[in-house]
């Protein structure tokens, strides 16, 4: 249970840091967002969410995104998806969406 606090912790400093963070992770930067989880909790695994089309963090049994802990998904292993793990590293947030 302590980690899933830290876990939130780190999500909300990263989201009070830039006032930009929800929409930048949540539009093109989820992968981005979960390397930074990595960094932190080498635990952590990406999964994704297609019907969202949305990469998600796992860490333990609990999946996390820039909004913090995500109770609903339908995310399963990114490795499931050769096609999208091998471009996810290059997805990235555009203003002009």
């Amino acid at each position: 249970m302590q980690q899933h606090f830290k876990i939130l912790q780190v999500i909300s400093a990263i989201r009070q840091s830039y006032r930009e963070a929800v929409i930048v992770y949540l539009n093109g930067g989820c992968y981005q967002f979960f390397l930074i989880l990595k960094a932190i909790f080498p635990d952590a695994k990406p999964f994704y969410d297609g019907i969202e089309g949305h990469v998600v963090t796992k860490i333990g049994s609990r999946f996390y995104d820039i909004t913090g802990e995500i109770k609903k998904t339908h995310a399963y292993p990114l490795s499931n998806e050769p096609r999208i793990a091998r471009s996810a590293h290059r997805w990235k947030y555009s203003s002009d969406r």
